[in-house]
């Protein structure tokens, strides 16, 4: 149902600010309303929307924040960089 939504642009090649990159509170959210709150603080970070039982390598990425959701769109992880 769920593709893999990435979107980027020029990321910088460090984010300054990592201690505020997760956010539990958009668990629950649809990933359209995540990305804009991520996107807000953090504009140029690459966004990847996948389904919640997608398995995915632990390389560590400041540049990208993963959000998984459920079948709803639903966030259903602590969206964080990394």
């Amino acid at each position: 149902m769920f593709g893999l939504f990435s979107r980027n642009s020029n990321v910088p090649e460090s984010v300054d600010k990592l201690e505020a990159g997760f956010w539990p509170e958009l668990v629950g959210q649809s990933w359209f309303e995540a990305e804009g709150v991520i996107r807000r603080q953090f504009p140029n970070i690459t966004v990847q929307v996948l389904p919640a039982v997608t398995s995915i390598q632990k390389t560590f990425s400041p540049d990208r924040v993963t959000i998984f959701v459920n079948s709803e769109g639903r966030v259903v992880r602590v969206p964080k960089i990394g």
